[in-house]
């Protein structure tokens, strides 16, 4: 082979992958620094499957708690970067009339789950009475793939000011898968 036929070839390929580069930058640059999604979960002030479940978006911590628009849906996540979702909130139950959580299948007294939904349903379905839940977590963003896990939440009704108390004999959590 001639040195100037392996030299055309040689800039021609050049000439090639730099056209690819230019027009498929962003496509290569999603693909060499897509975030890996996955899903934990602590035992935070945080279901059994329940029928009268109405399936919403949980909301992002730290969001706009009043506002009519609630933030839903991230613009982005960053690899290497997280974004806390709040499951939900247990509180003193003599403070559920207030904040309008009664929930007329638990006893009084008992200590109730209120899941944190982007609307709280007018059907109280989103209070969880105590028992033993089983709840799917889809996650995903628009930069990589959807997550499935499920989590076992057990929630004894029992009330404890003390919040180590309150996580260690009031409440309870797992991974499933």
């Amino acid at each position: 082979m001639e040195v100037g036929t392996l030299a055309q070839w040689a800039a021609a390929s050049a000439t090639f992958l730099a056209v690819l580069v230019a027009l498929f930058k962003d496509e290569i640059l999603r693909w060499w620094r897509k975030p890996k999604l996955t899903v934990s979960i602590t035992l935070q002030p945080p279901f059994k499957i329940v029928e009268s479940f109405l399936p919403m978006n949980l909301r992002w911590s730290h969001g706009q708690q009043g506002s009519r628009a609630p933030e839903i849906f991230a613009d982005g996540i960053s690899p290497e970067m997280g974004k806390h979702c709040d499951l939900g909130r247990v509180v003193d139950p003599k403070h559920h009339a207030n904040l309008g959580e009664e929930l007329p299948s638990a006893q009084a007294g008992e200590a109730v789950l209120a899941l944190d939904l982007e609307v709280p349903p007018n059907t109280k379905s989103h209070l969880i009475p105590p028992g033993v839940y089983q709840l799917q977590l889809l996650v995903a963003a628009a930069n990589c793939a959807p997550v499935k896990k499920v989590i076992e939440l057990t929630i004894t009704g029992k009330w404890f000011a003390d919040q180590t108390q309150m996580f260690s004999d009031g409440l309870g959590i797992k991974v499933i898968n």
